[in-house]
């Protein structure tokens, strides 16, 4: 089941999402003007989760409901779409749906992320500087390997402005060769985060790694936040290490390995790309919760 938030505010987008069906060109205009305020496209329902669906969202709720023969636009008012999105309120036959149309609703925006070093305001855009310890880079080729070196450009992205750094050990670029030890990337990543926590104590640093000593010990050294290039699955304890240390996570999309997920091997989502990320970011959003990360 895949849940896609839909702009109204563009009605082509409900036009075409129904051609895509096999809806007439004047039937599908009829639709798309008939609706009004927010919508969610709910995709791979069985005929009974409609049947349910349609006699619930619509009579109960308020909401409009235009169905196939396996998916579902349910439209309305956010106040509306969020009512039906509560799985504990939900009938039983459609807490599954109710679920999965919530994930894929805009929800209020938190006032603070926190980390392991304090929380990070939301109040205004937060600037990250990337800052790649690999001898291997894409973005930079491998410019900033040594410790000197990457030391220097971080106090220059300080001084330009960065909120928070990213610091990597590992590259994810295309044909990159086999994974990279943990105990080379350790050695890349440690010192500098040791460092650059003496010289500026404030400072939020973040380590982008999927491995959980890794992630550990830069925690250890004083990193405020993991980010997971895998979303947590390629390493299951990495979300383990990340909860002890009550750290910020960030979650990225990805599919495969390490070594592999920055080609096309993996990029097949077939009509729906929004609706397969969602989907697969809510799954990293339950195993981050099931390891005791707080949603904050």
């Amino acid at each position: 089941m895949k849940a896609t938030p839909l702009g109204i505010h563009n009605r082509r987008t409900v036009r075409d999402l129904l051609l895509t069906h096999g809806w007439e060109q004047s039937k599908a205009d009829a639709a798309a003007s008939g609706i009004a305020g927010a919508a969610v496209y709910v995709s791979g329902l069985t005929g009974d989760v409609l049947e349910h669906l349609i006699g619930y969202a619509g009579p109960r709720l308020g909401l409009d409901v235009i169905t196939g023969a396996d998916w579902a636009i349910l439209a309305g008012s956010m106040a509306r779409l969020s009512a039906f999105a509560r799985p504990w309120s939900a009938p039983a036959e459609l807490v599954a749906v109710a679920s999965t149309a919530g994930r894929a609703l805009a929800s209020e925006t938190p006032g603070h992320w926190q980390t392991a070093r304090g929380p990070v305001l939301l109040d205004r855009p937060v600037v990250i500087g990337i800052l790649n310890l690999t001898p291997d880079s894409f973005s930079d080729g491998g410019r900033y390997a040594t410790r000197d070196a990457a030391l220097s450009r971080a106090e220059q992205l300080v001084a330009d402005g960065a909120d928070i750094i990213d610091l990597g050990g590992e590259s994810t670029r295309p044909g990159r060769p086999d994974p990279v030890p943990v105990d080379e990337e350790l050695r890349r990543v440690i010192p500098v985060v040791e460092d650059l926590t003496k010289r500026h104590p404030d400072l939020l640093l973040s380590v982008d790694t999927v491995k959980a000593p890794v992630a550990k010990a830069a925690l250890d050294a004083g990193a405020a936040i993991i980010n997971d290039v895998s979303a947590l699955r390629v390493d299951p304890d990495i979300a383990g290490a990340v909860a002890e240390g009550q750290a910020g996570v960030i979650l990225m999309h990805s599919r495969g390995t390490v070594s592999d997920m920055a080609t096309s091997d993996h990029a097949s989502y077939g009509t729906d790309v929004v609706g397969a990320i969602l989907e697969e970011l809510g799954e990293a959003l339950e195993r981050a919760a099931q390891s005791g990360i707080a949603m904050e």
